[in-house]
């Protein structure tokens, strides 16, 4: 049994030790305090400085313009920012957030194409629930091409991208579908609340990038068989 000193001593470096961590404690909460607090003040600043810039945008009055507001973000950046927008929402889903998505992209289309796309994406809504298709649209952003131009008064952007669509079937990878999507913009006023990009989509379309072989392989195969799956063919709206 031990003796009272030693029962002691113990319970002293027990204490002592106890005290040791609740100092490191103490120290850390406060060290994560102070951080805390200048990250909060460095967000405020920041808000602030935002609603100061928003507040006082210049108003550039230009005869005969169409009234409302427009922003001064480059033409070219939200070009691009609306492509990965559009190549996302169709490409990029699960069977249980295509529909959501339909939803979403609907308002930024072309009222004449609004009305074409509905058989569209009924079959892809019903392809991807039956067989679980989920996919995913990666792209290469060094294929980027935009032409900008008028025609009929309008001012259109012809905009084409290539990339990788991964086709999966009930969680597992199916195919990698090299994949070219070209699509036609058409500008219009930026909304924040209704239209944030000031493009509409006009027209699209995707078709798979084939090589030389199986381009010849397609020319020459003849109709392919019921009990193969054909291959992606060229979709468009």
């Amino acid at each position: 049994m031990a003796s009272a000193p030693d029962f002691v001593a113990r319970a002293g470096a027990y204490i002592d030790r106890a005290h040791r961590v609740a100092g490191f404690l103490l120290i850390c909460t406060v060290t994560l305090s102070i951080l805390s607090y200048c990250q909060w003040q460095t967000n405020a600043n920041l808000n602030q400085q935002l609603q100061e810039f928003t507040l006082r945008q210049p108003v550039i009055v230009v005869p005969g313009a169409v009234p409302g507001k427009y922003d001064p973000t480059e033409d070219r950046q939200l070009v691009m920012i609306f492509t990965d927008f559009i190549t996302q929402a169709f490409n990029t889903f699960t069977p249980i957030t295509l529909a959501q998505q339909i939803q979403t992209i609907q308002p930024f289309l072309a009222p004449g194409l609004l009305v074409d796309s509905q058989p569209y994406f009924e079959k892809k809504l019903a392809d991807a629930t039956s067989v679980k298709r989920s996919s995913l649209f990666i792209p290469d952003r060094n294929t980027l091409t935009i032409r900008g131009y008028q025609e009929n008064g309008l001012e259109l952007r012809d905009v084409s991208v290539s990339g990788i669509l991964k086709n999966m079937a009930a969680g597992t990878l199916a195919e990698d579908v090299p994949l070219q999507i070209t699509m036609t913009f058409r500008k219009t006023i930026i909304n924040p609340t209704i239209n944030p990009y000031g493009f509409e989509l006009l027209r699209y379309h995707e078709k798979p990038i084939l090589t030389p072989e199986e381009e010849a392989r397609i020319d020459t195969s003849g109709p392919t068989p019921v009990s193969q799956p054909a291959p992606m063919q060229q979709q468009g709206l």
